[in-house]
């Protein structure tokens, strides 16, 4: 499977419309869409009446986004962290999923997120917490796992506890809470067995995790997809949504 089609087939287990619901009204507001991929978020918010700006870093993404051809979008390869070429206050709603555990120092680009916000806009985030928390696995790994994420948040590369803290950080730095709540997730958080699509969306996710499969083992991977396997499976993941109102 290849990662669009990974994409693709993750779509469906994200409960996408308990976020819509209470967002604010889009249509004919300027979005701009961090870490579009390819484009499923962008299509709702034009299906919305929006004018969507996406961006993304990955120009395979990119590609089939652009075409798919979806009204009133366009799409842009850029790093997150440099939108220059973007005039400051310059969209009604920012929305970011699964993107923001990139950013090590969540405070700094959540503030300069802010600058291409107009006043009284939005930000909507969502991302998870503890990624690798599920259960029955051997307690023995719980204290791999932890390090494993702390070198990564060290690294500077991931922040495995970002969803977390998007709530304290958007506060933090000036913005209002609008509402703040848990994602339900087939792929991510569920409990019990794991369908076929979802146990090999997840061996697919450690094939492209080599640095996870250096630092915990076969062993470790060969237990986390055995637990899916069992009816008593917890995953102890959460999925976090925060809807903020830059405050003019």
């Amino acid at each position: 499977m290849t990662l669009e089609e990974q994409y693709a087939t993750q779509y469906n287990w994200r409960a996408w419309n308990d976020v819509y619901s209470v967002l604010p009204d889009l249509n004919k507001k300027s979005v701009l869409d961090l870490g579009c991929a390819i484009g499923d978020q962008s299509k709702d918010f034009s299906d919305m009446g929006a004018f969507v700006t996406g961006v993304d870093n990955n120009p395979d993404l990119l590609s089939v986004a652009h075409n798919r051809g979806i009204s009133n979008a366009k799409f842009i390869n850029a790093d997150f962290s440099k939108l220059e070429q973007f005039k400051e206050e310059n969209f009604d709603f920012i929305w970011s999923s699964f993107s923001i555990a990139y950013f090590t120092d969540q405070k700094s680009i959540i503030q300069y997120w802010k600058r291409y916000l107009k006043d009284d806009g939005f930000l909507c985030l969502v991302e998870m917490s503890d990624l690798l928390n599920h259960q029955p696995i051997s307690n023995s790994f719980r204290e791999k796992i932890l390090k494993f994420y702390n070198d990564a948040y060290v690294a500077k590369k991931y922040d495995f506890f970002a969803g977390s803290k998007m709530e304290d950080n958007l506060s933090a730095c000036g913005f209002k809470i609008v509402i703040s709540d848990e994602l339900k997730d087939h792929e991510l958080s569920f409990n019990g067995f794991a369908s076929d699509d979802v146990y090999d969306a997840w061996n697919s996710r450690f094939e492209r995790m080599p640095a996870l499969k250096k630092s915990l083992g076969d062993d470790f991977i060969s237990q986390f997809l055995l637990s899916m396997t069992k009816k008593e499976h917890k995953s102890n993941c959460v999925v976090h949504f925060v809807l903020a109102q830059k405050l003019s």
